[in-house]
């Protein structure tokens, strides 16, 4: 496996919006997010924001799965998919990087610390990109999960509290590197962060030095 490597041009003179699927986003227009900032979309999130900076995902079974949506994705947007040395799934056009277990963050280039799932990893692609200050939309771990065709659906995966925590655990590294994190989400699991709502975020943004409209 030939990995990439996260690199120019860096996200830390905007805000950086990283967007899941978590269902606090469920009736809401992705469209509104666009202009306010870098923003990275997290796996099927990528469906409802044509206008992304770049997507992320490290879920071996998704890529599987949306293979060929992936590959026409990644001829049109900066497609990032974090991958263990030993396997991957042949996305033409994707940069590949490589994907550790670890619960902190990674500070080399070509690696993302999964930390378990995919919003970890993403939040670890800011990191890499020097953003200081990152918005968290749809990270609510609740079990349930909202996609763009209409889809709402809930599983019973025991995981979901220890994937927020994991998120919340690296604050300390965060705030060491100047980087700020809010939770666009109030019933989020991830407490870690200042919670807004989806409103009080997009005034806030709006009102941001440097926005673009």
């Amino acid at each position: 496996m030939n990995f990439g490597a996260v690199g120019p041009p860096w996200w830390g003179d905007r805000p950086c919006l990283i967007v899941g699927t978590g269902p606090s986003l469920h009736g809401f227009d992705l469209a509104r997010l666009r202009g306010l900032g870098h923003v990275l979309a997290v796996k099927e999130a990528y469906h409802e924001l044509p206008f992304a900076d770049a997507v992320f995902g490290l879920d071996l079974p998704w890529m599987e799965h949306e293979r060929v949506q992936l590959t026409a994705l990644a001829a049109r947007l900066a497609l990032y998919l974090a991958v263990p040395d030993d396997r991957a799934v042949d996305i033409p056009g994707a940069t590949y990087l490589r994907q550790l277990a670890g619960y902190h963050l990674s500070r080399k280039a070509d690696t993302i610390n999964a930390g378990g799932h995919s919003g970890f990893g993403a939040l670890n692609f800011a990191y890499l990109k020097r953003a200081k200050t990152v918005y968290l939309f749809g990270f609510d771990y609740s079990g349930a999960h909202y996609y763009a065709d209409g889809r709402y659906t809930r599983d019973q995966v025991k995981s979901y509290s220890v994937w927020a925590a994991a998120i919340s655990a690296v604050k300390p590294q965060l705030t060491h590197a100047g980087l700020n994190v809010v939770n666009v989400s109030p019933a989020s699991l991830v407490q870690a962060y200042p919670k807004v709502s989806v409103e009080q975020a997009l005034l806030d943004l709006r009102s941001y030095p440097g926005k673009q409209n």
